[in-house]
């Protein structure tokens, strides 16, 4: 819905992921410092040839969830290579993407306070 032009999560780099929770429209990513992604909109996660491990939105999540590969993984960076996509890369090599694709609806909350 705003786009991820002139975000800045600095503050996620060298975080480690410590949970990944499921709910009815959501995913949820907590990391080590209380920090937060919680994504109610289209999301994927890539592995380090760059090939799809896992794709999911509100409306539909798998019945085996594969985030659990990036547990324990610290972000080693991150790219907007677009406004509409946000890409987190951990220590192993696999992204998180994040795509902003609704006018209507927010598609994620990163805490402290951002909504896009």
């Amino acid at each position: 819905m705003y786009k991820f032009t002139g975000l800045n999560i600095d503050h996620f780099l060298q975080d480690e992921l410590i949970e990944v929770s499921i709910v009815q429209f959501n995913i949820f990513f907590k990391f080590e410092s209380n920090n937060f992604i919680n994504i109610c909109g289209k999301w994927s996660i890539y592995n380090n040839e760059n090939n799809v491990v896992e794709e999911g939105n509100a409306e539909k999540h798998n019945n085996s969830i594969k985030a659990h590969q990036l547990l324990g993984q610290k972000i080693k960076k991150y790219e907007i290579p677009n406004p509409e996509e946000l890409r987190i890369i951990f220590s192993n090599d696999y992204s998180l993407r994040i795509y902003d694709d609704n006018t209507m609806y927010e598609c994620c909350a990163i805490s402290p306070n951002t909504y896009i």
